[in-house]
């Protein structure tokens, strides 16, 4: 499954208060105005355990799962604790998860016009993997990250430049330079013939 960063969240530093669409696939991605846009607990400690913190909080990561046992470090396993059956039969039975640390996760189970549902396994395994560079370049394309709102940032969110009195040679620049324009919300090209 793919968990995107949404623009329009204008980025939270902080991965509990962050924003996501999700999706197995590009037709399926989650609509932020209708579906849930929080990371459960157990995917929170996934992406930090898996040191994807910073690229969840930037584009997004990809979430694996599997039923078959995966002994490997980067995967997390998680045993089922409790299964909700709706009350009306076009809706999917919920199965929540939890690892050993305490962390959770909600499963779906899907279900198929065309075969029997399945119960769902007693234990997953999950782990947490960055984006395909391919997928990141979709979502810019259809505008996934898009913030509505241009953020205009400074050099001394990046770094702190410490006060002199002195400024060496070398810094010191030798003519005006000329400033780069901020992001804006209509990108242009030189020789476009629009303008």
């Amino acid at each position: 499954m793919t968990i995107l960063r949404i623009g329009s969240d204008d980025f939270s530093s902080d991965l509990e208060d962050a924003q996501f669409r999700f999706g197995r696939h590009k037709r399926e991605l989650s609509d932020p105005e209708q579906d849930a846009t929080s990371l459960p607990s157990g995917l929170v400690e996934l992406v930090r355990e898996a040191n994807l913190e910073e690229q969840a909080l930037e584009t997004g990561f990809a979430v694996e799962l599997s039923t078959i046992d995966r002994s490997l470090p980067e995967w997390k396993e998680f045993r089922s604790t409790a299964t909700i059956f709706p009350d009306v039969p076009w809706r999917s039975p919920r199965t929540l998860y939890t690892s050993s640390s305490g962390s959770s996760v909600e499963v779906i189970q899907i279900l198929s016009c065309s075969s029997p549902p399945r119960e769902m396994p007693g234990r997953i395994f999950i782990r947490a993997a960055p984006l395909q560079e391919s997928v990141v370049f979709w979502a810019m394309d259809n505008e996934v990250f898009k913030s509505q709102h241009a953020r205009q940032m400074k050099l001394d969110h990046w770094i702190t430049i410490q006060e002199s009195d002195s400024i060496p040679e070398t810094f010191a620049p030798q003519k005006e330079q000329i400033p780069l324009p901020g992001p804006s919300n209509n990108p242009s090209e030189f020789l476009d013939r629009r303008r």
